[in-house]
């Protein structure tokens, strides 16, 4: 499975801005990690990743890029074409946990400038791609080189990170993409690794395994099989009182996420296996179709993982109290599953640090991470909140309803996140956010959804049924 070739353009035919003398530390290539690395590259600094990881491992999921970053792609030669290598191309249908259709079958759009535009892609297969891309630009990439402690040097003007094979890496500044969990956190924020994570209140059933084993069953490779639909793949989201169901396929994977309520702890892992009964149990409780169940039963054991979808409020700062240290995609504001837009946003963030960076230069390196900080945060936070208002649109047991809910919500992802340009934001507005800062002059952010005005929030009060969206500001479609 995810055996692609890529095949990239000579290095010469990518635009590259003027050399800074940047020294820049990614720590963790992820995809926001991978990402943010190539863009700093383009725009002239000096750029090294470190990872943990010894490889990239298939398990995770099907991710949503939309046009934000598709567009961005064109600086890159090759690496859209690589992207739409990998897309899913789907057809979306919704059904009820009966199998009754609530939407019937629908090409996603993909085109660049479609406010609804966007390619599904497996979070692996992406990370690869970026990896192979960073490679071919030149730039060094440690494998199994995991970030013990951050620190930063004042006086040094530098920051820095200590791993677990006993080095110390340094640069001018240090990116820390290396996730939820990421001990970034205890200089940033001066808080343990748990920091406030919070149960969401729901856990996801996951798994991927090759569509061969499914598609034994003539009734399965009917259902579920892409090659019948007019798309190289096939996405249905299934609904029920207690949960829902997203099952993505293509000519060689089935990968699915079944949400259930799960009261537990905010423990983060996802190796985390499951055990069939314990997916069969639940299923029972809804009295899931039987495709869905024998979808299940066909998932070998060892492919099941248990996912508790923990949640962190929006963190308002992401820098170290220097600003050499900084924090990016998943270390800076985690998103629930149903958001559809967290690789998104950590990708934009790249795009956003990378240009901020250029227009700095070195001298100014702590306040281009403040300004980046700042162009940032409230967009990722409405971004997030997202995340709580889709997971509603798919629970639910009657189908008039559900259909009302996809009318009333409007799409998963609105054209105030897909037709954004996080570069063109940055140059036309990073002066005004310096005045801002340093004199404190008025600024207001207009990458959030247009006429909304921005309050704090915490997840809360979605917990506790308290968010008052009727009052919800600003068009979110």
């Amino acid at each position: 499975m995810l055996d692609y070739k890529f095949t990239f353009p000579p290095v010469s035919t990518i635009k590259r801005y003027p050399l800074s003398n940047i020294d820049v530390l990614v720590v963790g290539g992820g995809i926001g990690g991978m990402f943010a690395a190539i863009n700093c590259y383009q725009k002239g600094h000096n750029v090294r990743v470190l990872e943990a990881a010894s490889g990239f491992d298939i398990n995770g999921g099907f991710i949503r890029i939309v046009g934000s970053v598709i567009d961005h792609l064109e600086r890159f030669p090759g690496l859209r074409e690589g992207l739409e290598q990998l897309n899913l191309d789907a057809v979306y249908q919704m059904f009820d946990c009966k199998g009754e259709m609530v939407l019937p079958p629908k090409k996603l759009p993909i085109g660049a400038g479609n406010p609804y535009g966007g390619m599904n892609v497996h979070r692996a297969a992406l990370q690869r791609l970026l990896y192979e891309y960073a490679v071919h630009l030149g730039i060094e990439v440690q494998l199994n080189v995991k970030a013990t402690r951050y620190f930063e040097d004042e006086k040094a003007r530098k920051g820095g990170v200590k791993t677990s094979n006993d080095e110390e890496h340094v640069g001018d500044i240090i990116i820390a993409a290396d996730g939820i969990n990421s001990c970034s956190a205890n200089l940033i924020h001066n808080k343990g690794l748990e920091g406030q994570a919070k149960s969401s209140g729901y856990a996801i059933f996951r798994a991927n395994y090759p569509a061969e084993l499914a598609y034994k069953k003539p009734k399965l490779f009917e259902r579920f099989a892409a090659r019948k639909l007019p798309g190289k793949g096939n996405m249905q989201v299934w609904s029920a009182a207690n949960g829902y169901a997203i099952i993505q396929t293509n000519d060689e994977i089935v990968n699915f996420h079944i949400a259930r309520p799960d009261p537990g702890g905010a423990t983060e892992r996802w190796d985390q296996k499951a055990r069939g009964d314990a997916l069969r149990a639940y299923l029972d409780q809804d009295e899931w179709d039987s495709d869905i169940r024998d979808l299940a039963e066909a998932c070998p054991e060892e492919a099941l993982f248990d996912w508790k979808l923990v949640f962190r409020n929006p963190k308002p700062n992401w820098v170290s109290p220097h600003g050499r240290v900084l924090q990016l995609g998943d270390a800076a504001h985690t998103f629930l599953p149903s958001s559809g837009n967290g690789a998104t946003q950590a990708m934009e963030d790249g795009i956003s640090l990378s240009s901020c960076l250029q227009l700095a230069g070195r001298d100014q390196i702590p306040l281009a991470a403040r300004v980046h900080n700042k162009l940032r945060f409230e967009r990722t936070s409405c971004a997030q909140k997202m995340g709580f208002k889709n997971r509603e649109r798919f629970v639910g047991s009657d189908i008039e309803a559900l259909k009302a809910k996809q009318m009333l919500l409007g799409p998963v992802v609105g054209s105030w996140i897909t037709l954004h340009d996080s570069e063109q934001y940055v140059y036309e507005n990073y002066g005004k956010c310096v005045n801002h800062l340093l004199t404190d002059a008025p600024f207001a952010n207009t990458n959030i959804p247009p006429g909304h005005e921005y309050k704090p929030w915490c997840m809360d009060d979605f917990l506790s049924g308290n968010a008052d969206e009727s009052n919800e500001t600003g068009n979110w479609r």
